[in-house]
């Protein structure tokens, strides 16, 4: 067991460094800060243990009777997947479900046997609470040696610790100086972790899997095997992608000569991570027409983003309506999805989006609420007088309802002297006659519009407050009378001039 001595002595780590006196003051200072910040309210923060990680580890061995970790685990989480491996230098033996001093509940995993002297078994348990100096012990029938060994995870999936993919766990076993392993894993987040146990034939010792590092692991030295006897080690590695068999193939040395072996990998899975959702609606929201909504899902989790992935369900309520499918797409942190909102009746309605959460993330929900207004349109538009005269005075008056925010107003076809205004009402003086088919046009700010039409007739000009003809008629007539008064007049002057100057008779 020389190398597996020297990573342990190596992760002891080396004597402490004494105090320099000139850092006392300093030391002293840190001291009191820390003092006064314990009375003070504590700053909002993510908690402990929300990541993946390893959380303490505990080991025992024996010689012919039950393993018992003398090693015992403490973990600082909660809550925690704790797992219990046995390896035992012997195929015929029964393994007891394992106990342990905090009354965990454990549930069988996997096993493996390698004929003639190999076989490993391992349990697992919820822990709701931190441990402390938890020790487990697995009951053996027959006296055998055994390697008994153990970790805890923290912020794995508690409710369900191991990933889904069916390639996990996967086992390997035999009499070789190599073993190999495949991973297959449907959550990218997970705690990937090799138990082996085999007994040792040639030089002492386990080789590291590649981007694996040590648990912890125990030997001991029975009969049947070679000199350096039966040994166990765990290992582990903690990755932020998915593992394909095609790519994540591992091959490692446990010596340098043929050994029987039996290894078994699998997956913890992270637990999913907490996610932001929230949904805005872009306007116009006009009843039975499609308003768009946009939702957002955003992986908040402490660790590694990962995006999250899904379909967003819609619902409203306050009016009734409709929703497209919303699909999420995205990269890093962050996924959209757009919907298709047809609201089948005006009023105000909160839509919210629901997130259900994947493998990976915790469901969340967000809401908006937003007005929904009729269609815009015109209940009246109107002319008074509808008959006049030129140079008379016409009102126009338009009642609109619906429509999206502010109106603009556009008057057609007005007759002469008449002006356009952007305003509910108009008046104006027609200085010409006809008639008139003046059209209104109203447009909301989603540019929706309506129209309605009004008309108007106005009559001919008139001559002395009468119709044109008769005016006229009346003009020439008078014209015509003073004239005939003048010329009988002239008839009259001079008939009586021709009298006066007449010569008397003889």
């Amino acid at each position: 067991m020389k190398r597996l001595s020297d990573e342990r002595e190596n992760s002891s780590g080396a004597g402490l460094t004494p105090v320099k006196k000139q850092d006392r003051r300093w030391l002293i200072g840190l001291a009191i800060v820390l003092a006064f910040a314990s009375f003070v309210s504590p700053i909002p923060h993510v908690e402990a243990g929300a990541t993946l990680a390893l959380d303490g580890s505990g080991s025992g061995s024996s010689v012919g009777g039950n393993c018992v970790w003398s090693q015992k685990l403490t973990t600082s989480n909660k809550p925690d997947v704790i797992v219990a491996m046995l390896a035992i230098n012997d195929t015929t033996t029964t393994v007891t479900p394992p106990s342990d001093t905090a009354s965990l509940s454990w549930t069988p995993r996997a096993s493996l046997k390698e004929l003639p002297n190999v076989q490993i078994v391992y349990y697992y348990a919820i822990a709701s609470v931190p441990l402390s100096a938890d020790s487990v012990t697995f009951g053996l029938s027959s006296a055998v040696a055994a390697v008994c060994l153990g970790f805890g995870v923290s912020g794995a999936d508690t409710s369900a610790p191991f990933d889904p993919n069916v390639g996990m766990p996967n086992k390997n076993s035999g009499s070789s100086s190599t073993a190999t392993l495949e991973y297959d894993t449907s959550n990218p987040n997970d705690l990937l972790i090799v138990l082996e146990g085999f007994c040792a034939q040639g030089a002492a010792g386990s080789g590291s899997p590649s981007g694996f590092t040590l648990v912890n692991g125990g030997n001991v030295r029975p009969s049947n095997c070679a000199a350096e006897g039966f040994q166990s080690v765990i290992y582990s590695e903690i990755v932020s992608t998915t593992q394909s068999s095609s790519t994540n193939s591992v091959t490692w040395t446990f010596d340098t000569a043929i050994s029987p072996f039996a290894v078994i990998g699998d997956a913890i899975q992270s637990a999913p991570g907490p996610t932001l959702t929230s949904v805005t609606c872009a306007g116009p929201f006009i009843a039975n027409r499609g308003a768009t909504c946009n939702v957002t899902v955003i992986d908040n989790s402490p660790g590694t983003f990962i995006t999250p992935t899904g379909t967003v369900g819609l619902s409203q309520t306050g009016v009734t309506g409709t929703f497209t499918a919303c699909i999420l797409v995205g990269t890093s942190a962050s996924a959209t999805c757009s919907s298709i909102f047809t609201a089948s009746t005006n009023g105000t309605v909160a839509i919210t989006a629901s997130y259900p959460g994947d493998s990976t993330h915790t469901s969340s929900t967000g809401t908006t609420s937003i007005a929904v207004s009729s269609a815009l349109s015109i209940t009246f538009f109107t002319a008074s007088p509808t008959m006049l005269d030129p140079g008379e005075k016409v009102t126009f008056t338009v009642t609109t309802s619906g429509g999206d925010g502010a109106l603009s107003y556009s008057y057609a076809n007005l007759p002469a002297s008449c002006l356009s205004v952007n305003a509910t009402s108009l008046s104006c003086y027609p200085t010409s006659s006809g008639n008139y088919r003046v059209t209104v046009t109203v447009t909301d700010r989603a540019m929706e519009s309506a129209n309605a039409t009004a008309i108007i007739t106005v009559g001919p000009q008139r001559v002395l407050g009468l119709p044109q003809a008769i005016g006229l008629a009346v003009i020439i007539g008078a014209i015509a009378g003073t004239g005939g008064v003048v010329v009988l007049s002239v008839a009259i002057a001079l008939r009586r001039k021709k009298g006066r100057q007449a010569p008397a008779k003889a």
